[in-house]
């Protein structure tokens, strides 16, 4: 298995409110009822002055199943009408591959309510070094680094193009709320589960022992 995390800039005729309120409500929705390869999907928005307006995660057998029409969906038919839904939403974005996830502060998932916003507060940072990371938020109750190996694009002639990234480790915190965890680069995201994230062991490698508060995460 997997991870994309795709990070989309809204389209311009999008207010921020209006978008997220779409994307979640319309828009996420038509995935979930579509899409036939996504085995646990994300959305969260973040409302932030300058990079991405959400950030969206799903695990997939090979992320490059979601860019194929007929393997991510029942026919041409339902991948035309996300399509035309994708271009009244976003102006573009970019496509991570995740080849493992390390559990850097395990902590118990907060409840899953599909489609509902996550209670507490929750950041994802983005970081060019996969060595040189900064310590983890005094305030985090859970923190996942997302290994990023390659990113996704298309060729002039349409073909799948694996490339460089410039992000090496995307960073999720957890917190009570999210004034604990706010740091430089760290955007604050409302985050909805769409369908619930598979069970850690996907990839996911614990990496320290729980604090102890950590492990009573919200």
């Amino acid at each position: 298995m997997e991870k994309a995390i795709f990070a989309f800039k809204r389209h311009p005729s999008r207010a921020m409110a209006d978008f997220e309120d779409y994307y979640v409500n319309r828009h996420a929705a038509l995935g979930r009822t579509l899409l036939r390869c996504s085995s646990g999907y994300r959305v969260n928005i973040t409302h932030a002055e300058n990079g991405p307006d959400a950030y969206t995660e799903q695990w997939l057998h090979k992320v490059t199943d979601i860019l194929d029409p007929l393997t991510a969906y029942g026919s041409m038919e339902d991948f035309e009408m996300v399509l035309a839904d994708d271009r009244d939403l976003f102006a573009g974005f970019e496509l991570y591959v995740v080849e493992r996830e390390e559990e850097v502060v395990p902590g118990i998932a907060p409840p899953f309510v599909q489609g509902a916003m996550t209670p507490g507060g929750k950041t994802i940072s983005a970081f060019a070094d996969a060595v040189a990371l900064p310590p983890v938020p005094a305030g985090a109750r859970r923190v996942i680094d997302n290994h990023v190996c390659c990113k996704l694009g298309f060729t002039a002639a349409g073909l799948i193009e694996r490339k460089s990234s410039e992000v090496a480790v995307f960073r999720m915190c957890w917190a009570e709320d999210g004034g604990s965890i706010e740091g430089p680069g760290a955007a604050l995201v409302n985050e909805y589960r769409q369908l619930e994230e598979p069970a850690p062991g996907w990839h996911r490698v614990c990496i320290r022992a729980p604090e102890s508060d950590a492990g009573a995460g919200q």
